[in-house]
């Protein structure tokens, strides 16, 4: 298999599902407006006409649903656009000097400069996570002045040079394919979503009232109440699945980025081996703001639908279909060679493909 043709199919399936997203988008924004056009006649305050844009009645829903659905975009645009300074003081990330304290930060500055030099991008401002002992890794940012990067202590103290590299080259691949941007782009429509369920369900709320007005005119937009509940549910859901897909064609599209930069893919299939070979059960993340578990490196998740990462094994074999064989041989060597026992197969590893070999610098 063709690197490069390998790399051109992961962004063709990348466009793909983004266009199936938008679709989808715009398909329940379709449905939600033809359902309110079906139950106008019954609505009160109003009647029948045959110019349905000139109804009072739907004009106020329509501005209604409009005000509810920028509201909420806003709010997650605002959350959003506090820029990745804002988060990494959220997360209680540390900074890092340019000069770098220890050996560890030291050699981090020098492969951050690598890539981007390698990727033609400024280099992003560089945090820690002092309290994170797991491997991980994310960057964040709207723009190329106001990207950072974020580093578990753990993958400082415990990878080598050529897997900080990969982790590295990973995040500076996301940031090159601007997926911060599309992130925010699909989280905005997801909130507007979200918006119109959440009104079905205050309409439905206001039905429980004993009396009062409140409980009459509740109780005349019951029906709209509930195709609201309903058909926003679906519409976050089914969306929520498509972000996912699209999310997960991302991250083995960084990887193959990161290959591009590094030239060295055993570097990304020694990280994702110690990755597997570490693996927590799904939930189990230390990070203290789950709302930033989709940006990480890699995330353990239960429900292989809604993951927003691909399992280390597909992420292995993407890169190399022999690789996942290869790293449990290494990895049965060195559990043999921990208890004193002596392998009898030759556990040596095997040759890259031609394809891998002629885009590789080691």
């Amino acid at each position: 298999m063709s690197f490069w043709l390998h790399q051109a199919r992961l962004k063709r399936n990348s466009l793909l599902w983004l266009f199936f997203f938008l679709i989808m988008a715009l398909l329940m924004y379709a449905a939600i407006m033809a359902a309110l056009m079906a139950i106008l006649p019954w609505l009160p305050g109003g009647h029948v006409t045959n110019n349905i844009w000139a109804d009072q009645r739907f004009q106020i829903i329509m501005v209604t649903l409009i005000l509810v659905m920028t509201v909420f975009s806003g709010l997650q645009l605002l959350e959003i656009n506090k820029g990745g300074t804002g988060l990494a003081t959220r997360m209680a990330a540390h900074p890092i000097d340019e000069t770098g304290r220890t050996h560890a930060e030291k050699i981090l500055i020098d492969v951050c400069q690598e890539m981007a030099t390698a990727a033609l991008i400024p280099m992003p401002t560089l945090y820690v996570l002092p309290h994170e002992n797991r491997i991980n890794a994310l960057v964040a940012g709207l723009s190329h002045t106001d990207t950072v990067l974020i580093l578990t202590q753990g993958a400082l103290d415990r990878l080598d040079r050529d897997s900080i590299q990969a982790l590295i080259a990973h995040e500076f691949g996301h940031i090159k394919a601007g997926d911060a941007l599309l992130n925010l782009r699909l989280l905005m429509v997801l909130a507007s979503l979200d918006s119109l369920g959440e009104l079905g369900r205050t309409c439905l709320s206001w039905c429980q009232a004993e009396s009062g007005l409140i409980a009459v005119i509740a109780w005349s937009l019951y029906p709209m109440g509930q195709i609201l509940r309903i058909l926003g549910g679906t519409a976050r859901f089914l969306g929520e699945l498509v972000r996912a897909r699209l999310s997960r064609e991302r991250e083995f599209l960084a990887d193959a980025t990161a290959i591009q930069f590094t030239r060295y893919p055993q570097g990304m299939l020694d990280l994702l081996g110690t990755l597997l070979e570490e693996q927590h059960p799904p939930g189990d993340e230390q990070s203290s703001d789950p709302a930033c578990h989709h940006m990480f490196f890699h995330i353990s998740q239960n429900s292989a639908w809604r993951a927003t990462h691909p399992p280390l094994e597909d992420r292995i074999r993407a890169i190399d279909p022999a690789g996942l064989a290869r790293w449990r041989a290494r990895h049965r060597h060195h559990l043999a060679s921990e208890s004193h026992q002596d392998p009898r197969s030759n556990l040596d590893p095997i040759p890259y493909p031609v394809e891998i070999q002629e885009h590789s610098g080691k």
